[in-house]
């Protein structure tokens, strides 16, 4: 028999659990809005607070400062890159090699374009901590693996280490082209739209692969 000194710990707490989840919830989603509209000179633990509609002791309660709620928000992004990414590739057959480089450099280029400024101040250099760059090479590991996967069903004639090879390549030129103009340290990229860069650096992967690996490209 339960007494009412007895009391479960598990409904206790469950509430209190319950609000706390909600709450972070809801600071994610402000300092992913305040990144989107006022990107990193306009990002700090009190205008975070301010558009959660949230006391900035909340804030500091979750998050033991700017870096980490900034590194928190930069996984939540990178999972929904990575989630994008392998829909695109692995929903639909392709005909040919070139057809899965298009379909990927497709990808990669519309997840980013897609939210231009909210990529824009999480890969500021500024803003480079090293558990976001953690999280950054965690992604691009995770895409990589995506395309080489990909590549590699087009190329089974050919060495596996020269597909390997070949892969890491033909994925840096898709994907550093995207990162450049978003970073703002290319001229030239930063002045180049989005379907000019996808067509284009997925064409020049393709032709290298095709180069590189002749018999089966």
């Amino acid at each position: 028999m339960t007494t009412r000194n007895e009391i479960n710990p598990a409904k206790k707490l469950a509430p209190q659990q319950k609000r706390s989840r909600e709450a972070r919830e809801r600071i994610l989603l402000a300092a992913e809005e305040l990144l989107r509209h006022e990107g990193v000179d306009g990002f700090s633990m009190a205008a975070v607070a301010r558009v959660a509609g949230l006391p900035v002791g909340n804030i500091y309660r979750r998050f033991e400062g700017r870096d980490d709620l900034l590194t928190a928000l930069k996984e939540i992004v990178a999972s929904r890159i990575i989630s994008a990414v392998a829909e695109a590739v692995q929903c639909r057959e392709h005909e040919d090699l070139r057809g899965f480089v298009m379909t990927f450099a497709r990808a990669i280029g519309e997840v980013f374009s897609r939210d231009e400024a909210l990529h824009r101040a999480l890969f500021d250099p500024r803003v480079a901590s090293p558990a976001m760059l953690v999280t950054g090479v965690s992604t691009k590991t995770a895409n990589f693996r995506l395309f080489h996967d990909g590549v590699s069903k087009y190329t089974e004639n050919s060495p596996a280490e020269e597909v390997l090879l070949s892969s890491k390549v033909a994925f840096s030129v898709i994907v550093n082209a995207p990162l450049q103009k978003l970073r703002g340290v290319d001229v030239l990229l930063s002045g180049m739209e989005w379907d000019v860069i996808i067509s284009q650096f997925g064409t020049a992967a393709f032709l290298y692969l095709e180069a590189a690996l002749p018999k089966s490209a």
